[in-house]
């Protein structure tokens, strides 16, 4: 089942750890062993895509974890973007898990 409304702020150039539960229609985690997973941020088209090692599923809870470093963001236009994850299970099923709005804010600090 798609979680929605996972929206959440950031600061250009942080480090952050996202992380989403992904649970079916009665509550319960869901399996993602063996799944592959993509996130992506759009602003029209992909402005950031994350998969691979940098997303881990979270044993505590089957949930999501996406990392992210300060290169990805430090220089992206400080605005609403819209985010979206998508799972292909072990047996070939693809499921959007979550989507929302990111917005990322000016950072007067962020590394150069």
């Amino acid at each position: 089942m798609t979680k929605l409304d996972q929206d959440f702020t950031m600061w250009q150039g942080e480090t952050i750890s996202l992380r989403v539960p992904v649970t079916d229609s009665a509550g319960d985690p869901v399996t993602l062993t063996g799944a592959t997973i993509t996130w992506k941020v759009t602003a029209g088209a992909a402005v950031l895509t994350k998969s691979g090692s940098v997303i881990s599923i979270n044993a505590a809870d089957d949930g999501v974890q996406i990392d992210m470093d300060p290169a990805d963001t430090k220089a992206l236009t400080p605005k609403k973007y819209a985010h979206e994850c998508r799972v292909v299970d072990a047996g070939g099923d693809h499921n959007v898990i979550f989507v929302g709005d990111l917005v990322l804010r000016l950072s007067s600090t962020k590394p150069s």
